[in-house]
């Protein structure tokens, strides 16, 4: 799942998972993203960290919540590294970050860090 408020993001992300094979749904808002992880179960989420509406980390934080949804990995994408304290403090597991700006490259490394495994 990719998760941004941005849709020039969010297309420029489904066109380079596009090319590793990858289904992908979308959401526009933390809350959208929510909901969309207890409908589908995703695999991994991608999420903005400044959304309007609710914090990427927020959203992710009531994920979490979820027995089910605990395990997702989640790559928070975010130009605040901040945030990133704020992880390690919360003891978040399963979660990577990716500075802005970042490149498809760099992209594709994080994903293969949060999911344990070389991607794609």
């Amino acid at each position: 799942m990719i998760a941004d408020d941005d849709t020039l993001i969010r297309t420029l992300l489904c066109e380079a998972l596009a090319k590793a094979d990858c289904q992908i749904i979308q959401a526009e808002t933390g809350t959208r993203a929510i909901e969309l992880a207890k409908e589908e179960i995703p695999d991994l989420i991608l999420m903005d960290h400044t959304m309007p509406e609710m914090k990427g980390y927020d959203a992710m934080k009531e994920i979490r919540k979820d027995p089910a949804l605990q395990k997702i990995p989640f790559v928070m994408m975010t130009g605040n590294m901040q945030v990133q304290g704020f992880a390690e403090d919360d003891k978040i597991e399963h979660c990577a970050f990716l500075p802005k700006p970042y490149s498809i490259e760099q992209l594709m490394a994080v994903i293969s860090t949060a999911m344990g495994r070389p991607f794609p």
